[in-house]
C-alpha cells in the first residue's frame, strides 16, 4: 500500500513540475521590470534570482514596475510523511491582468533545498514563457 502511495506521489510530483496553466502574453519586450510581491522564503529567493534567471529586472517599487510577480508558498506533508513545498506563481500587468501562472511541487527537507529548487524551476518556466527559450 505504501508503495502505491509513493508511486502516486512521484507521478503527481513529476506531472506538476512547473506546470504552466496559462501561457503568457507578455514578453521581455513588453515588461522590463517586475516587482516581486510577498515575504515568504520563495518570494525572497525570487527577488535574488529574477535578474539572473530571466530577462526581467527587479523593481523595488511596485508603482514603478511594469508588472508584479506573486509567488505563494505552501508547505505540507505527503501521505508517506515526506515534506513538500508547493509554489504558485502569477505574473500580472499594471492593470492586474494575469499574464502567466504556473505551479510547482517538490519534496523538501529540513534544509529547505526544495524551496530553492521550486523557485528555480518556476523562474525557468517564466523565462521560457516570457523571454524565449530557457537554457
Amino acid at each position: 500500500m505504501n508503495k502505491s502511495f509513493a508511486v502516486l506521489a512521484l507521478l503527481l510530483a513529476a506531472s506538476s513540475l512547473a506546470q504552466t496553466e496559462k501561457r503568457t502574453k507578455a514578453t521581455g519586450k513588453q515588461l522590463k521590470t517586475l516587482f516581486v510581491e510577498g515575504d515568504s522564503r520563495a518570494a525572497r529567493l525570487a527577488r535574488d534570482l529574477l535578474p539572473h534567471r530571466t530577462c526581467f529586472q527587479l523593481s523595488t517599487d511596485e508603482t514603478k514596475a511594469d508588472g508584479v510577480l506573486t509567488i505563494d508558498q505552501q508547505e505540507g506533508t505527503w501521505t508517506d510523511g515526506a515534506q513538500n513545498v508547493g509554489l504558485l506563481g502569477f505574473l500580472r500587468d499594471k492593470r492586474g491582468k494575469v499574464l502567466w501562472r504556473a505551479r510547482q511541487y517538490i519534496q523538501d527537507d529540513s534544509s529547505g533545498q526544495g524551496t530553492v529548487m521550486a523557485v528555480g524551476a518556476l523562474l525557468k518556466n517564466l523565462k521560457t514563457a516570457a523571454c524565449g527559450k530557457a537554457k
